[in-house]
């Protein structure tokens, strides 16, 4: 190359593959060189770095907030989570969650005593006015939700 110093070589090789990289060509090229670094330890760590010095940054802590946000809601309306999220509510309500029967879409969660809960019909379950901590009207609602109980394992039976 007739170049009269390293400078000018430094400048022509980076206008170079500046455009290079611009090509389709270039971009397949360059994205599998990178693929292939990621994959590596020292790319994993280099990227691990980098990760974690972005997390400080408030754009990073932003973006993380979106993504965890964005996951928790994802995660919620699962079934899985609605199931963990009713856990929750029970032990931060000092109750237990010992399911007699499945969950069922339009069901809700029925406390028989403090530990022991049936799904049964949102309809049925609102009937009758009842609570468990002042032990108002529990005799007829479990009443009913037992013979709802009863009535469904017979339906499973046969």
């Amino acid at each position: 190359m007739p170049f009269k110093n390293k400078e000018q070589t430094r400048e022509y090789h980076r206008k170079y593959s500046r455009k290079y990289r611009r090509t389709p060509r270039g971009r397949d090229v360059q994205k599998r060189g990178h693929k292939k670094y990621a994959r590596t330890l020292k790319g994993k760590e280099c990227q691990k770095k980098a990760f974690a010095k972005y997390s400080q940054t408030s754009k990073g802590k932003e973006r993380q907030k979106l993504y965890n946000k964005a996951r928790r809601k994802k995660y919620s309306c699962s079934l899985k989570g609605m199931e963990s999220e009713r856990r929750h509510q029970a032990k931060r309500r000092q109750l237990g969650f010992a399911t007699l029967n499945n969950w069922f879409e339009g069901s809700e969660a029925h406390y028989i005593d403090r530990d022991r809960v049936i799904y049964i019909p949102k309809e049925l379950h609102r009937s009758v006015w009842h609570s468990l901590f002042a032990n108002i009207n529990m005799d007829r609602v479990n009443s009913l939700a037992l013979k709802y109980l009863a009535i469904e394992n017979e339906a499973e039976i046969s």
